[in-house]
């Protein structure tokens, strides 16, 4: 199995905003049950949804650092991370 480059796949995550039903964590997994992304590439971007990248949470028992649904931070926080991600192809 293949998997693209973390660019690649914040793009497929951007690119399916439109799906957003409540955080980025629920909308990749929507992207797999849809064959857009496989397991792996989900892995992938969970990882690096957790691995410190998100902004720091406001209590430990909030599971969403944005507001549930809210699209417009989540759209700025994966462009940010496009862009940082350009300059890492391999």
């Amino acid at each position: 199995m293949t998997t693209r480059h973390i660019k690649e796949l914040l793009g497929i995550t951007l690119a399916n905003i439109n799906l957003l039903r409540s955080g980025l964590c629920n909308l990749i997994s929507i992207l797999h049950d849809c064959g857009e992304i496989n397991i792996e590439e989900y892995a992938i971007l969970k990882e690096y949804f957790l691995d410190n990248q998100y902004p720091t949470r406001v209590s430990w028992y909030r599971p969403y650092w944005w507001k549930m649904g809210e699209v417009q931070p989540r759209v700025d926080w994966l462009k940010l991370h496009i862009e940082k991600n350009s300059n890492n192809i391999k």
